[in-house]
This record gives structure tokens, sequence and C-alpha cells, in this order.
């Protein structure tokens, strides 16, 4: 897992999460592609981001993807 990063590439799946902080967000979103076979990669907007709508989004991305340096994010791969 990365701060600081934006995993970027086709979502396999896109999902709110209703949490109280980053933390609680980040290990929801990491349990979501640990749980779906087809994800290899996650990236969660931060409760910070700058844009209201994208705040708490976790996309759950295959393997084709683009890291991108950006605050507003944290981003992962799934150990196998």
């Amino acid at each position: 897992m990365s701060d600081g990063l934006d995993a970027q590439g086709e979502p396999i799946a896109t999902y709110k999460i209703q949490s109280g902080s980053d933390y609680e967000a980040l290990n929801a979103c990491i349990q979501m592609c640990d749980h779906n076979d087809a994800c290899n990669n996650f990236t969660l907007a931060k409760q910070n981001h700058h844009i209201e709508t994208k705040r708490n989004i976790c996309w759950l991305v295959g393997d084709e993807v683009n890291v991108v340096g950006n605050r507003f994010y944290f981003s992962g791969r799934k150990i196998r």
C-alpha cells in the first residue's frame, strides 16, 4: 500500500465506503480487493479529496494500471 499514489486503470468495481476515517476506509477497500478474484490493484480517494464526490471511493482494478503521484489517494497491489 502506498500513500500519495493513484493506480489508474479500467475499474472492475467501484464502491462508496461509509467510514469515519481514512484508515477504516482503506481497510475496507483492501478487503474488497482481497475478496474479488479479478482485483489485482486498488485505489482509494481520501476523505480530504478536493472533489467531494470522489471522497471515500474505492476502485478495484485488474492488471493494467498507470500509477501516478497524487496526494489525495492511497493505492496498493494485491499480494497473492
